[in-house]
């Protein structure tokens, strides 16, 4: 009896850790832009052979798994006309520097020496370029490569570059001529809460996710000088800690009561 006391009690201990950690990275994390938390769902552990006593007792707990609030953090305004948050469950898609396809609702934009339009690692965003008379080429998803040599007048200079709620890219020049230079295309997820994160607040395509789908409209909008902050809630977390603390405390009492029948045990068997 008492070992299977000992293993429900360390299965407690390991799944307290586990909260702990859970609540301690959302709070550290709670001025990360576009940072997702996460919560724990604990489930009973079913004993693996059934007896009298397993019945009685049950097997201890385990994590059943360990979820990510896709709910969106708030969106506020930045000084940065370049950065730029999508508002709803729709992703900017990027193409890192080892060719892998990579997401995030959060993103600083730039234009590197070739004129690709980057983020500030230097991922190329992905969407729509335009033909040779500023046409979007809606046909291929690729690089957008912004058109600056192609100037509307001759010695007209590109002085910004704005981006529409539905991810046109827009080149403004010095003569007053605007022309669309690419369309950034949002991408969605059958099941985003699926998809496998990695450093920096992206996302790659995981299983149960299902594939990237390119949208140019939806219900999601691409809004400007703007960033996603973390969805950390602080004070839910605080209490979650807390009461992990609790958890792990009361399974450690328990450990080490049983430790101490065991050893009186051991010293009644010596006698």
């Amino acid at each position: 009896m008492l070992n299977s006391v000992l293993r429900t009690s360390l299965s407690g201990l390991n799944a307290a850790g586990i909260a702990i950690r859970t609540s301690a990275n959302n709070l550290a994390n709670a001025q990360t832009d576009g940072f997702q938390a996460s919560s724990v769902v604990f489930a009973e552990q079913t004993p693996g052979r059934l007896n009298s006593e397993s019945q009685a007792a049950g097997g201890g707990v385990q994590v059943a798994s360990i979820d990510r609030n896709q709910t969106g953090g708030a969106i506020v305004l930045d000084r940065d006309p370049l950065q730029m948050a999508i508002e709803g469950n729709a992703f900017f898609a990027l193409l890192a520097e080892d060719g892998q396809r990579v997401y995030t609702q959060n993103v600083r934009l730039g234009i590197d020496a070739d004129g690709q339009l980057v983020d500030r690692k230097g991922a190329r965003v992905l969407g729509n370029n335009v033909d040779a008379n500023f046409r979007l080429d809606r046909t291929e998803i690729e690089a957008i490569q912004l058109p600056l040599a192609r100037s509307p007048a001759p010695n007209a200079r590109l002085n910004r570059v704005e981006v529409s709620e539905n991810g046109e890219v827009r080149g403004s020049y010095s003569d007053g001529v605007s022309r669309i230079m690419g369309q950034i295309r949002m991408t969605e997820f059958a099941d985003a809460s699926n998809l496998r994160e990695i450093p920096d607040t992206r996302f790659t395509e995981g299983l149960g996710s299902g594939l990237a789908t390119f949208s140019a409209d939806g219900s999601s909008r691409i809004v400007s000088g703007a960033r996603r902050l973390s969805n950390t809630d602080i004070a839910g977390d605080l209490v979650s800690l807390t009461k992990s603390g609790v958890m792990f405390r009361a399974n450690l009492q328990v450990l080490e009561t049983s430790e101490e029948l065991l050893e009186s045990l051991y010293g009644l068997g010596r006698r």
